[in-house]
């Protein structure tokens, strides 16, 4: 979920981000001070709840809900003001709720509570295609890994299905049968970090499980058209027909049909 916060007093901005930290902490909150830098944010990103001050000098709140709802017509408007004047017009713009100041906690968590428009929920798995060939997707975006063979590493852990795998397994895959020794054991750290790494930068390094001398992938953050087949997924299994992880050598034979 994702809130927006409109108060042209700093110790108003300073109540709405102590207690939505608080309360939310695993969400995404914006604050500011003026009506010109909401709608600014508000165009740039999918905002589900706005908390908004009525009384401002550069335009009412009543007006920049007007604004705010032109962007998303889905927007839950929570007013946030010391007086109760104002609540005809928060009516008339199917406001999910009115609180008063100063902010009461419990208040706050019933207007949550009672939105008007339930937030779109957000992806927050990773999307992984093995048929055709190896690529990874997150919010619709494509995921780019730093190194070649640290794509590599990641499609052969989702390959073995969230099974563990040893530093020597690993370094069989992905150097050929190459000992393992002081300089691969080096190297295929330097890939496991870059793959944590890559993996941090979106908020998903809960994808990999790493345990002594061994790593694997948490299957249950990863959304893959291998694992439908391997469950049989509505039914999916006569779609997945041909090349499978095309790209890398030792899959060559895997396909599972």
């Amino acid at each position: 979920m994702t809130t927006l916060s409109i108060d042209d007093t700093q110790a108003g901005i300073e109540s709405l981000k102590m207690r939505l930290k608080k309360l939310y902490p695993n969400d995404q909150h914006f604050f500011c001070l003026t009506p010109s830098e909401a709608l600014k944010i508000a165009e740039e990103h999918s905002i589900d709840v706005a908390f908004v001050d009525i009384e401002m000098p550069e335009i009412n709140g009543l007006e920049l809900s007007r604004k705010l709802k032109q962007l998303n017509e889905r927007i839950n408007i929570i007013f946030v003001t010391a007086y109760m004047d104002y609540a005809y017009g928060a009516l008339e713009m199917f406001a999910s709720g009115y609180l008063l100041k100063p902010l009461q906690e419990k208040e706050l968590i019933r207007a949550m509570k009672n939105l008007r428009y339930a937030p779109v929920k957000e992806e927050t798995k990773l999307k992984v295609v093995c048929f055709g060939a190896f690529s990874v997707f997150f919010k619709g975006e494509p995921v780019y890994f730093k190194r070649t063979k640290t794509q590599e590493l990641f499609a052969y852990l989702v390959y073995q299905h969230g099974t563990l795998c040893s530093m020597g397994e690993l370094t069989a895959v992905l150097w050929g049968d190459k000992p393992l020794s002081k300089t691969t054991n080096a190297y295929l750290r330097q890939i496991i970090g870059s793959l944590r790494s890559t993996l941090a930068s979106i908020g998903m390094e809960d994808a990999i499980i790493k345990e002594w001398n061994s790593i694997g992938v948490n299957v249950s953050v990863i959304e893959c058209d291998y694992y439908d087949y391997l469950e049989n997924k509505d039914s999916r299994k006569e779609k997945y027909t041909g090349e499978f992880m095309k790209q890398y050598s030792w899959a060559e034979g895997t396909f599972p049909g």
